[in-house]
């Protein structure tokens, strides 16, 4: 298992999800689409569901039933962070 999850890679699934495009969150954060892919991918193994279908190369990322449910959450861990922050 890799990393915990972190907010940055919550930030870069979030992108991902709003765009439905692995190369636009790789520009957003400065990183490269196999990047932003291999984050996405460990996000998916420590939550135990694949979030977002992707074909091998494709920047093109449609999320699955789960991911869509996974957005949600990721938006409030995201706002909590942010709200945790300003205190």
């Amino acid at each position: 298992m890799g990393p915990p999850m972190d907010t940055e890679t919550l930030s870069i699934f979030v992108d991902a999800y709003k765009s439905g495009n692995l190369t636009t969150a790789a520009n957003h954060f400065y990183l490269t689409q196999s990047t932003v892919s291999k984050r996405i991918a460990a996000l998916e193994r420590e939550i135990g569901t694949r979030l977002l279908e992707r074909g091998k190369g494709m920047p093109q990322a449609t999320p699955t039933p789960a991911g869509v449910a996974f957005y949600e959450i990721a938006e409030r861990i995201l706002t909590l962070h942010t709200q945790a922050l300003r205190l």
